[in-house]
């Protein structure tokens, strides 16, 4: 039997996406049915008219401005409820609990993060059950992945702690963000980091006091054709 994979397929094969191969004898090469890094939303008549009016009436840049904006608005409140915090390890992910006082100066936070998703078009995102008792709410979240608002919107939600790749925690402009959220950094490099993420998911868990954990266990975002390897 033979297979013939390009290098997106690989990829996604790599990444534990759902592989089948025919036989040599049915089809001249095989494929893969399902890559979740594909992304093919399709554009039609409509969206391109409508675009095309939008732009004509400036409103690109109108969103642009509310997000600088927004943007500018976060930024300040997020330094402000860490001023004098001491700073996050990013590998060892190392920091002392956040004190009620700054989660409290912090608190626009969420919600200028739902005004970022409102300006890029995230206008009404639906939730069953509607009246969900947050006092009833698991200690641990497990969600799919396939946008990077995803985690935005569950925070903006239920405002939970996250797990997320080290990596994240050192993006320019955002780093100060992520520490309001009072993340559980993933070196997903070496063993030593992903044991003792383990041991950390294990504690803050276990602690009662802290925000509820949410969990992306494919640990990256896909088109949701087929599951991804858990990381």
């Amino acid at each position: 039997m033979g297979i013939k994979i390009s290098a997106s397929e690989s990829a996604a094969a790599a990444a534990g996406a759902y592989v089948t191969a025919s036989s040599s004898c049915e089809t001249s090469s095989s494929r893969v049915k399902h890559n979740p890094f594909t992304y093919t939303t399709p554009v039609d008549t409509y969206e391109k008219i409508k675009m095309t009016v939008l732009c004509l009436l400036g409103i690109p840049l109108l969103r642009f401005f509310l997000l600088l904006c927004v943007g500018i608005l976060l930024t300040i409140v997020s330094h402000l409820a860490l001023f004098g915090y001491k700073p996050l390890d990013a590998h060892t992910g190392a920091r002392p609990p956040l004190p009620r006082w700054r989660r409290i100066v912090g608190f626009p936070v969420p919600y200028l993060l739902r005004s970022l998703m409102l300006l890029v078009g995230y206008y009404w995102i639906p939730v069953f059950p509607p009246n969900f008792d947050r006092r009833t709410m698991p200690r641990v979240i497990v969600s799919n992945h396939l946008t990077f608002f995803d985690g935005l919107y569950i925070f903006t939600l239920l405002s939970p702690s996250i797990a997320m790749k080290t990596d994240v925690a050192n993006l320019p402009l955002i780093s100060r963000i992520v520490q309001m959220i009072e993340p559980i950094l993933i070196d997903r490099g070496t063993a030593e980091g992903r044991k003792r993420a383990m041991n950390d998911i294990t504690a803050h868990v276990a602690d009662p006091s802290k925000p509820p954990l949410l969990v992306f266990p494919e640990g990256t975002t896909s088109n949701q054709s087929a599951l991804t390897k858990f990381k």
